[in-house]
């Protein structure tokens, strides 16, 4: 006896879908995979890269002047952060810490890239340019 055309399509169809069924009746919860494993390791939490980062002091943290303004403020850096200040205006600044003597990064020129060392001791320090009165910023040392 010959089987018709439909039969022929509906019989591998009925075993695909039971074979699937039953592959999702396994009670398994873990998924199962085709293919070689991947080598890629889960990514680290930003807040924990960035906690290491802040206590090597390695967090890459940079000061701009541009338009008579710091850029970022508030700046957040590690205890001893050696803190790069580059100077896009055409006129010269400071970055002149309001408690004296705390820290300074003097005439700054033109196209210049001064640094200076953040504070040791955790804190929240605001900062000054000498020749402009209206720039202000703000240090936060963690």
């Amino acid at each position: 006896m010959l089987c018709s055309p439909s039969r022929l399509t509906v019989v591998p169809l009925v075993v695909l879908v039971g074979v699937g069924l039953t592959g999702c009746s396994s009670g398994s919860s873990k998924p199962t995979s085709v293919g070689a494993p991947t080598a890629t390791p889960p990514a680290a939490p930003a807040t924990e890269a960035t906690a290491s980062a802040r206590a090597t002091g390695t967090t890459g943290a940079s000061l701009k002047i541009a338009s008579f303004a710091y850029d970022p403020t508030p700046l957040t850096v590690a205890p001893g952060t050696s803190i790069p200040v580059k100077n896009s205006d055409s006129a010269e600044h400071t970055v002149t810490s309001d408690t004296a003597g705390l820290f300074l990064a003097d005439d700054i020129a033109h196209g210049k890239t001064v640094t200076f060392t953040a504070p040791t001791r955790p804190g929240k320090y605001t900062f000054h340019c000498e020749y402009h009165p209206n720039m202000h910023g703000t240090l936060i040392v963690t």
